[in-house]
């Protein structure tokens, strides 16, 4: 088992391209455990925005600690952004949380790949493979692919690439809800 000194770990992603529209149109989905450690405090402060104001919608399961934030892109539509399958709109009652998960993304996207860490007993269980694609089993959605492609979903270089698009994202909806 791998100690995580940065506040998370177990950070897993994918990205959905919906072959039938332009390639403008996506979703990505970073899971990861929150952790308080000697390098970050990222599950209480997840656990205390998520408190204001929004009693435990976003709230992480307490036996995990497991988050999941998705960026859903659609073509002439504004680009949105969900936290545990609920949605997180812009205004001054999330601003709080928009931060926490802002802070979240830049810190794995910052990270260096040592840093993102990945127990041996996570990628392939049955937490895997529920956690990576929230209501949707990851081994019946990849099928007869999923040996070939699990482990891809928490190399380092694609978490990393992922969560600063992910980043991207997030400050475009900020951007276009201040201006």
């Amino acid at each position: 088992m791998s100690i995580s000194f940065t506040g998370f770990k177990n950070v897993s992603t994918v990205k959905f391209v919906d072959p039938n529209t332009p390639n403008d149109n996506y979703m990505y989905s970073m899971t990861m455990q929150l952790t308080d450690d000697y390098d970050g405090k990222d599950l209480s402060n997840f656990r205390k925005a998520a408190l204001k104001p929004f009693t435990f919608k976003y709230t992480p399961l307490e036996d995990n600690r497991f988050v999941n934030i998705q960026l859903v892109k659609i073509p002439n539509q504004d680009a949105y952004l969900c936290v545990n399958s609920e949605p997180l709109l812009p205004n001054t009652d999330t601003l709080g949380m928009f931060s926490v998960v802002a802070k979240l993304l830049k810190r794995v996207r910052d990270a260096v790949p040592e840093k993102i860490v990945v127990n041996s007993d996570y990628v392939c269980s049955d937490e895997y493979d529920n956690m990576v694609i929230p209501g949707h089993n990851l081994r019946d959605f990849l099928g007869d692919n999923y040996d070939d492609i699990a482990t891809d979903f928490v190399r380092p270089s694609v978490v990393k690439t992922q969560a600063g698009e992910t980043f991207q994202g997030l400050e475009d909806i900020m951007m276009d809800y201040l201006a």
